[in-house]
């Protein structure tokens, strides 16, 4: 993996987040509640220590340009405690609300941001639970519907909205706020899976032209398991030798489906159209054109 490559603090958080993000499903799929253990495993691999919640006074939170206090949470532990204990009871006990779960999920979010019970990763730890909570309702089969992209890009009505609610006790702005992410990032998240479903197309379509000899679903599989590969996962993943492995790879970037690229001791093959659309520079599809090809065609 690249992590061992890793030289600037971005690229761990990133890593570190999809780490807590992927333990944190696993635990949801496995005990069907959100708890207070599962919430301080998510804060603990997002930051690399066994903080837990704040037990020494003075957190605040503060505008980042005038460094004006905007809002002070909870103190003392005992208290941020007692309502961690309420959130929980209200995420996983549906007799407390009967709210529909995108609303009740914008709740909990600005809850758990209200607590504020970390010292650090409050942020990070609160857009997981977001994930998570959808997942533990049925409306996710896998965590992929990414809504940090959404609340980064709009940080300036998040914050705006997050502190309303708290200043006025009007949620409806926030509400809306939060109902309109779902949107836009459920779309966006179609046209990503469409645009790799016909990526991988595509590539079926050039592998079997181009090197019959070679190709196998498996093969497929693996060079969109992740935007890139390596001679290692080819080798367990289809089960094969290391000198085949090398040449199936280095025929693939033969006919320029992969590029070849060192990274340390360890050559990294980049699936570089799925890498694009992952990051969105790829040419998006068009959201008609999503609806358009998955409605059901009538039968003749």
């Amino acid at each position: 993996m690249f992590e061992d490559y890793f030289r600037d603090a971005a690229a761990k958080e990133v890593s570190r987040y999809a780490e807590a993000l992927k333990t944190g499903f696993g635990l949801v799929r496995e005990q069907k509640l959100i708890t207070n253990a599962t919430i301080l495993t998510l804060q603990r691999l997002l930051e690399g220590n066994d903080a837990g919640y704040r037990s020494v006074r003075g957190t605040a939170l503060k505008n980042d340009q005038t460094g004006e206090v905007v809002y002070t949470p909870p103190q003392s532990r005992a208290e941020i405690e007692l309502l961690m204990q309420n959130l929980v009871a209200f995420i996983n006990d549906e007799n407390l609300s009967s709210l529909d779960p995108l609303v009740k999920m914008a709740v909990l979010h600005h809850q758990f941001e209200t607590i504020h019970p970390f010292y650090d990763g409050n942020g990070r730890t609160g857009r997981i639970l977001n994930i998570l909570y959808l997942v533990q309702q049925g409306l996710l089969d896998l965590p992929i519907l990414y809504l940090s992209r959404y609340i980064i890009r709009t940080k300036g009505n998040y914050y705006h909205e997050l502190q309303a609610v708290r200043d006025t006790g009007n949620w409806k702005p926030w509400l809306l706020y939060m109902l309109k992410g779902i949107e836009e990032t459920a779309i966006e998240t179609i046209i990503l899976i469409d645009g790799m479903r016909r990526l991988m197309l595509d590539y079926k379509r050039q592998m079997r032209d181009e090197l019959p000899k070679i190709y196998s679903q498996d093969l497929l599989n693996n060079l969109f398991r992740h935007p890139y590969t390596k001679i290692e996962f080819v080798m367990v993943e289809l089960g094969v030798q290391r000198i085949t492995a090398t040449k199936y790879l280095n025929a693939l970037v033969g006919i320029n489906l992969l590029e070849k690229l060192k990274v340390g001791k360890s050559n990294y093959y980049m699936n570089m159209p799925l890498f694009n659309l992952l990051r969105g520079t790829a040419t998006p599809v068009q959201t008609n054109d999503i609806i358009r090809t998955q409605s059901p065609t009538p039968e003749s």
